[in-house]
């Protein structure tokens, strides 16, 4: 009986440090970026000048905003909101950019340079307008049909 209750206790240790790492490992992954947890102070307790001056320096560090002025056909427009939700900026690191999923060899293939996320919704929508008419809607297999 003895043996049975230093394996049962074993065992519940073991589901025991099991959660508290689980716990820990979600923390972590919906947690602060920086880890440990920092306290901070409340946003008021911030001085009004430290405040304006983090700002602006946020504001000049900012890329300049693509321009989203879309000039897409509604064809187009459907194919870029499945690709992309719409987001002409997109650049989620798989490989593909912009409102409609260019690689940068099908980009340059339509006389882009740089990255397609990087380029205005109107040349965007120039470009793949240039690709429906080349190809039809086979460069977006899942959205162009």
């Amino acid at each position: 009986m003895g043996l049975w209750l230093g394996l049962l206790a074993g065992v519940l240790l073991a589901l025991v440090k099991m959660a508290q790492t689980r716990r820990e490992d979600q923390e972590w992954d919906a947690g602060p970026a920086e880890w440990p947890p920092v306290e901070t102070a409340a946003p008021e307790a911030v001085a009004p000048e430290a405040a304006a001056a983090e700002a602006a320096a946020a504001e000049a560090a900012a890329p300049e905003p693509v321009s989203t002025d879309s000039t897409a056909s509604s064809e187009l427009s459907s194919i870029a909101e499945c690709e992309s939700g719409g987001d002409y900026t997109a650049n989620t690191g798989n490989g593909f950019y912009g409102a409609y999923q260019f690689t940068p060899e099908t980009w340059a293939g339509v006389g882009g340079s740089g990255l397609p996320s990087e380029a205005s919704a109107a040349e965007q929508d120039m470009r793949a307008q240039m690709l429906l008419e080349q190809s039809g809607t086979s460069p977006w297999p899942v959205c162009g049909g």
